[in-house]
Order: structure tokens, then C-alpha cells, then sequence
């Protein structure tokens, strides 16, 4: 059957003849050197057919067959690899290497055709001189939306494959020379594409899995869950696997082996070992007075000068953001992130006057950063991610009726340290910035942060800010800080004009609205 130009399905009805031809020899136990062979044939069908017709074919979900071919057939590498003596196939691994190989270069050709035909601005990401297309971004007229989404989405699942086919190779060859790093690039250009998704979430959860890095792994299912709730398996796995460890050791070796040498590695071991206690094991009252204790040790310690001098803030966010992902699950997480707030607010609050004791009164607006010791500056971080949280659920948290009285408090503390900063910082003068800070990188796409009010921290109109990762001048972080402070008078000017927050403003001071407690 010959496809014809004219035919506005005929390309695509061709390559999906091919792919049930393919099923059929994979089912029928066809030798894996000439199934591999067929493969390719199969992928220059798609290959063509998209070319043709790109949106007729992703309608068909040609390429999302196409990948559930190359899985199948992994499956069936896995299968040979086990019983190998048994096969009958000689050069097994020379055969699977190809199959890797034939398939990357399938998907890498296939983006760099998206770019050649699309040009998404987004695909500017991938225009590093170390990515994957190297002649730059291709400027194309405007298409459709719907096009457009569904070319996103081709290339978002075709680096997730490009991270998927890394991964397969490494742990069917595992060795003192395994690198991740090749499935962890993809996924987090993934990332880049559609940051929405929370698909690379969950396949970069998978690269710590293996690796056993129990504390990342546990962040990043945390955070697929939230959009892709049918993960949820792997999540519930990781926490078992943690519960029935020696207490929280397994979590702090992870955090102290990966990211924090100092003291912050026990406090948020403890703080989510107590989380895993109540997903394995539903003992709700005893995780009720587990988390109490911890929360008391990490409100003291999260003071004590030798924290302070140590204090790695990725776990901390990390714990934050994770308390925050796991608040779908059962509404006592929304309980420990209003006990969050008051304690990273008011730490913050104490942090700063102590500061401001210890310094000459007499400042002039250049110095602004000097009145923020190093402490009160890693506070902001995720004292920032939880005023969005904040900004984001205000409506919600005043049917809260269950918990007022922790609720009433992390209002309080929040326009204590509103006022504050109103009365030290001026709005008009703090400067912005043009890239995405540290936790605004940690919580892209994170569903319980997105609101109309809270887009301008990802974006810039409606265009992603660029990463710390990509080529660009870094402001100082005492800029960042004064950057921050901005974001959070923002948020708190914006509370204070809705009526559903408990927010009031009078000059430049902030006051918690006693009428919502009724």
C-alpha cells in the first residue's frame, strides 16, 4: 500500500499497519536480532507519517504506540537476559546495546525535526552548545494552539524516552561504572518543556530508587503524585521500604550522603520518617504525636547557632515542598504545613531582631542586605514557598474550621513578619529578578502553588523565567534575598485586598482579621 500526500491518513493508517505487524512478531517469540531490525523499519513508518501529517498522527497516538513497541520489547531483553543460556541468541548484550542506540538516535532526529519544523520558543532550552540541537532555535511562522501543545508534548515524551532508554541500559548493566546522569539530563530537559507534568518527577524518582537514595526518591514521587495520581504505587513502595527501617537512618544517610553533611539531615529525616510512619501504617493518633515531638525539636533547633552555622537549605525546602504534595492525601498535612509557617515566620522574625541588636541603627539603602544575617536569608527560602501557599489556599484555609486555632496562628505570625518587612524594606525601591530562584526551580509546576496570583514567580508574561542552570548573570545572594522580600510584600499586599484572607493592612502594618475566626 502506497501512502499518497493527498491522503490525509494515509501515512498515518501505514506506520500503524506497522506497528501491529510488529506486536504480532514480538507475540509470535520472533528472534530478538531480526525484531530489532523490524523495529527500525517501524520508527522511519512514524518518522514519515509525522512528517506528513504531524497533527493527524497525534491524534492516532502514533508516537504513544510507538513507545509502548520499544517498552514491550525491553521486556522481552529482560526476560532473555534472565534465562540467557537458555535463549539460543548469541551476542545478547551487543543486540540490546543496538536496540538502545537505534532508538536514541530515533528520538534525538525526532526533536531536532520538531525544532526544524516548529521552532517552539520553548525548544530554546534544548539549543545549548552540551543539548541536543546544535543549530540553534528555528523561528517558524504562528500554528495553531492545539498544534502547538501537541508538539510540546511530543517532544516532552520524547526526552522522557531519551531518559528511559538511559535508564534501561544502566540497569540491565549494572556496575561500579553505572552513571545516571544521562537519564537525569533528559528528564530534567523534560522538565523544561512542560514543567506542568509530573511524568519526569516520577522517572527521576526512579533513577534514585536504584541508586537508594531514599530521601529524593521520596521528593520526587511526592511531587508526581500531586498531577499524576496513578503513580501513586511506586510513592506508597518508597514509604514502606523506609517505615521498616532502623527508625530514620536510611533517610538521614541519604540526605548526609547526598546534600547536607551538618544537622538539618536529622531534623528532616525525623520530620519524614514520621510521614512514612502514618502512610504505611495508618496509626493516625501516634503520627499526630510523633510529628508534635519533631515539630518541637525542629522549631528549638532551627534556632540553635549550631544548625544555623550548618544549615544545607535543599532538604529543608525539600521537606517543605513534600508536606505540601502530601496535603491531597489527608487534611493533617494541611495541619503541619500551618505548623511550618509559624515556626519558619516567627524564626525568621526572632533571626532579624536579634541581627538588628547587634547593629549600628544609622543604614543607608545600599547596606539594606547587611540588616539579613546568613541565617535569615536561607530562611526566606521556604518562608517564600509557603507565603505562596498561603496566597494560593487563603479561601480553603478559612472553612478550617477542625484546626482554627493553628491556623490563627500561622496568620498571625505571617503579618508579623509582613509588618517588618513593610516597615524595613520600601516595595518600590527591593529589586526583582529575571531568572528562577532556587525554590522557585524546586516548586515548578507544583499544583498546590499555581494560581492567576501567583504565576509572576515562574513567569515572565507568559514565557518561563530561565534557569540557574542555563548561561546567565547571577545576582549576589544578598540581591536575591532583598529579591525575595519583595515577592513576599507582594504576596501580602495582594492577601490583604481579598476578602476571603484573614488579612489586614493599615499604613505599613499588617493585622490578623479576628472576624474570620466566626
Amino acid at each position: 500500500m502506497q501512502g499518497r500526500e493527498d491522503d490525509p491518513v494515509s501515512f498515518s493508517q501505514l506506520a500503524s499497519q506497522q506497528i501491529d505487524h510488529f506486536n504480532k512478531q514480538l507475540d509470535a517469540g520472533v528472534k530478538l536480532l531480526d525484531i530489532v531490525a523490524s523495529l527500525k523499519a517501524v520508527c522511519e513508518a512514524v518518522s514519515v507519517a509525522l512528517s506528513h501529517e504531524f497533527f493527524a498522527g497525534a491524534v492516532e497516538n502514533l508516537e504513544g504506540r510507538l513507545w509502548a513497541v520499544h517498552t514491550a520489547l525491553n521486556q522481552r531483553f529482560r526476560e532473555a537476559f534472565k534465562r540467557q543460556d537458555a535463549t539460543g541468541e548469541t551476542n545478547l548484550a551487543k543486540i540490546y546495546l543496538k536496540f538502545i542506540k537505534s532508538s536514541q538516535c530515533y528520538y534525538r532526529d525526532h526533536i531536532r525535526e520538531l525544532n526544524h519544523r516548529f521552532g517552539c520558543e520553548e525548544f530554546a532550552v534544548l539549543t545549548t552548545p552540551s543539548s541536543l540541537i546544535k543549530d540553534g532555535l528555528q523561528k517558524s511562522e504562528h500554528i495553531d494552539k492545539d498544534l502547538r501543545n501537541f508538539v510540546l508534548v511530543s517532544c516532552y515524551d520524547s526526552l522522557i524516552a531519551l531518559g528511559d532508554l538511559s535508564r534501561w541500559r544502566e540497569l540491565l548493566f549494572p556496575g561500579s561504572s553505572v552513571s545516571w546522569s544521562p537519564a537525569r539530563s533528559a528528564y530534567y530537559l523534560a522538565s523544561l518543556i512542560c514543567p506542568e507534568s509530573g511524568e519526569h518527577h516520577h522517572q527521576l524518582a526512579l533513577t534514585f530508587i536504584a541508586e537508594e537514595d531514599h530521601f529524593n526518591a521520596l521528593y520526587h514521587l511526592s511531587r508526581s503524585r500531586s498531577t499524576l495520581p496513578q503513580n501513586d504505587i511506586n510513592l506508597r513502595r518508597e514509604i514502606r521500604k523506609i517505615s521498616a527501617a532502623d527508625e530514620s537512618n536510611v533517610l538521614k544517610d541519604s540526605i548526609s550522603r547526598h546534600q547536607d553533611p551538618g544537622n538539618t539531615a536529622s531534623l528532616v529525616a525525623a520530620v519524614i520518617n514520621a510521614y512514612c510512619i502514618y502512610f504505611s501504617r495508618k496509626e493516625l493518633d501516634q503520627f499526630a504525636l510523633t510529628m508534635s515531638e519533631e515539630f518541637f525539636e525542629l522549631s528549638t533547633s532551627i534556632l540553635r547557632s549550631d544548625v544555623r552555622e550548618e544549615m544545607c537549605n535543599l532538604p529543608i525546602i525539600r521537606m517543605v515542598i513534600m508536606t505540601i504534595a502530601m496535603e491531597q492525601s489527608h487534611p493533617i498535612f494541611s495541619h503541619y504545613n500551618l505548623r511550618f509557617c509559624t515556626i519558619l515566620f516567627d524564626a525568621f522574625f526572632d533571626e532579624f531582631m536579634n541581627t538588628q541588636e547587634s547593629l549600628d541603627s544609622s543604614y543607608i539603602h545600599s547596606l539594606w542586605a547587611e540588616k539579613l544575617s546568613k541565617h535569615a536569608q536561607y530562611l526566606l527560602h521556604p518562608i517564600r514557598i509557603h507565603s505562596l501557599w498561603l496566597v494560593t489556599n487563603c479561601e480553603s484555609l478559612r472553612g478550617n474550621r477542625k484546626d482554627k486555632y493553628t491556623t490563627r496562628n500561622a496568620w498571625r505570625s505571617y503579618a508579623k513578619i509582613l509588618t517588618l518587612l513593610a516597615n524595613e524594606f520600601p516595595l518600590e525601591e527591593l529589586p526583582t529578578v529575571d531568572y528562577l530562584l532556587e525554590e522557585d526551580e524546586e516548586t515548578l509546576g507544583l499544583s498546590s502553588l499555581l494560581s492567576e496570583e501567583t504565576s509572576r514567580i515562574w513567569k515572565n508574561g507568559s514565557r518561563y523565567k530561565s534557569r540557574m542552570r542555563e548561561e546567565l548573570t547571577k545576582l549576589t545572594p544578598e540581591i536575591e534575598s532583598l529579591a525575595r522580600i519583595r515577592d513576599l510584600l507582594i504576596d501580602g499586599l495582594g492577601l490583604a485586598l481579598e476578602a476571603e484572607a484573614p488579612l489586614r493592612l493599615d499604613g505599613t502594618t499588617f493585622s490578623y482579621d479576628a472576624s474570620h475566626d466566626t
